[in-house]
């Protein structure tokens, strides 16, 4: 297995794995401009794990240069029961400390109560020192 960086020519492939893993089916980054804007800004914190050269997973991440933000990570149900996630996941920090990030947040839906035993078991804290508010912006 190998993981590298995300790029456009990954969007296919990866739009077909997302739309099999649940709670990410939604995602906003559903069209190749809207994604490559968004490698655009956040280049090296996104990546793909691949193996036999088929990609079995991903992670989206971002950061404003201070904070970082994991937005979706999604692995081949085939593959969960290997690391996958721990790897895409210490890969993203690696990268993100190299930077001087110094705090990493993610977001994780209310009543995912799987996903959210999944990040409690990799060390992460759930934080609740911050609301979300969200305004669509109607373009």
């Amino acid at each position: 297995m190998i993981i590298r960086q995300m790029n456009i020519y990954d969007f296919d492939e990866m739009l077909k794995l997302w739309e099999k893993v649940a709670d990410i089916a939604d995602i906003l980054l559903d069209s190749k401009a809207k994604l490559e804007r968004f490698l655009r800004k956040n280049s090296s914190y996104n990546l793909v794990c691949q193996a036999k050269n088929q990609i079995i997973g991903t992670i989206l991440c971002g950061s404003d240069g201070q904070r970082a933000y994991i937005y979706h990570i999604a692995v081949r149900k085939d593959y969960e029961s290997k690391s996958i996630a721990t790897d895409l996941i210490s890969e993203v920090i690696r990268k993100l400390r190299a930077d001087g990030i110094e705090e990493c947040r993610l977001f994780v839906i209310d009543d995912n109560y799987q996903e959210q035993d999944f990040w409690s078991n990799e060390g992460w804290k759930e934080s609740r020192d911050l609301l979300v508010f969200s305004r669509q912006l109607n373009l």
